[in-house]
């Protein structure tokens, strides 16, 4: 565990506690394309436990179970609060994340919104 992710979670969800959020329809697509991603990561340990916290504190019922305990392999974003998020809210991908999502995650739905 680092500093830096726990820095990120806690950033994360002190945005996701205000926000708007897409609608079930696009969520569901999102979840979708999320669920066959060869990128997600199973979030272990102290951040899992904490990311499993911060997104039941902040869920919506937008994200399906099996993705509740994972994030993003490229950025490191966790799914509980990326999925339902608009897209005002998302960061832009570094060149190094765009440049990683578009060669392994081709189809992730950020890669149109980044």
């Amino acid at each position: 565990m680092r500093l830096a992710d726990i820095t990120q979670a806690l950033k994360a969800y002190s945005a996701a506690k205000n926000l708007d959020v897409v609608s079930d329809t696009e969520a569901a697509s999102r979840a979708r394309i999320c669920s066959k991603c060869p990128m997600k990561r199973k979030v272990g340990g102290f951040i899992g436990r904490a990311s499993q916290v911060l997104g039941a504190a902040s869920a919506t019922g937008q994200v399906p179970d099996e993705l509740a305990n994972r994030k993003c392999g490229v950025c490191g974003c966790s799914l509980l609060l990326l999925i339902p998020a608009v897209p005002a809210n998302l960061h832009k991908d570094s060149p190094k994340e765009a440049e990683i999502r578009a060669k392994e995650a081709p189809n992730c739905w950020l890669r149109k919104i980044s």
